[in-house]
């Protein structure tokens, strides 16, 4: 397990970017917990930045401004999410059991549905991201984090 705290949640399943964040990762690369950063905790790496959470894998697009890259990875989860819905996940609202914009502390179980379906949602890290403006750069690159 890996505990890393960054400046930037997107959580492409939900819309929200989130600030101050700590995110723990399984081993497998997914998304177990999401919370405010709000003190020093023992064995949590400072990454800043910004981090993506998403049921399916995401690309960058050389020169797509971080808007359209929302938009798109909002898009291709929702996409993912409604797909799987054959499969047994019924609700695509609340992929990671919280729809509101305001983050208290949230499992990253991935559950789209009270029955326990679940995508899990991956991690993805943007490196490097300019935080103050939102901007990818040309040289940004989007690597998987695994736990």
């Amino acid at each position: 397990m890996r505990r890393v705290a960054v400046h930037r949640v997107w959580v492409a399943s939900t819309r929200q970017l989130l600030s101050w964040q700590v995110v723990e990762v399984n081993e497998r690369g997914e998304a177990v917990s999401c919370h405010p950063f709000s003190e020093e905790t023992v064995r949590t790496e400072w990454w800043g930045g910004l981090l993506v959470l998403s049921p399916v894998t995401c690309r960058l697009r050389r020169g797509e401004p971080f808007a359209d890259f929302c938009a798109r990875t909002a898009d291709e989860a929702l996409e993912a999410l409604r797909a799987s819905e054959t499969s047994g996940v019924s609700d695509v609202s609340g992929i990671w059991g919280n729809t509101g914009t305001e983050n208290t502390g949230t499992e990253m179980t991935g559950r789209a549905a009270p029955s326990g379906a679940a995508l899990p949602l991956r991690v993805f890290r943007v490196t490097p991201f300019e935080v103050p403006t939102l901007r990818l750069l040309s040289s940004s690159r989007l690597l998987p984090v695994r736990g």
